[in-house]
């Protein structure tokens, strides 16, 4: 008999994956797009910003916002 703490890691790892594709997904458009150009597409925020005319600033600012909710929300999912 398996108990939660000795899942096997690859199960583990299919369902932090299925949660944060879930949190992105109710990422605010704003923070999504960000997070997704940057973090997926390789964009920088120069560019970013110039896509979604936005400041680069603005673009950095959305990025650390989307990674600190999905960190909260992977954290919570652990719990």
């Amino acid at each position: 008999m398996t108990t939660p703490k000795s899942r096997p890691k690859r199960g583990r790892a299919r369902s932090s994956a299925d949660v944060l594709k879930a949190a992105i997904l109710r990422l605010p458009t704003n923070l999504r797009d960000v997070f997704v150009l940057h973090r997926f597409g390789g964009l920088t925020y120069g560019e970013i910003g110039s896509q979604l005319g936005i400041a680069p600033d603005a673009a950095e600012a959305a990025f650390a916002t989307a990674l600190a909710r999905l960190a909260r929300a992977v954290r919570i999912s652990e719990e």
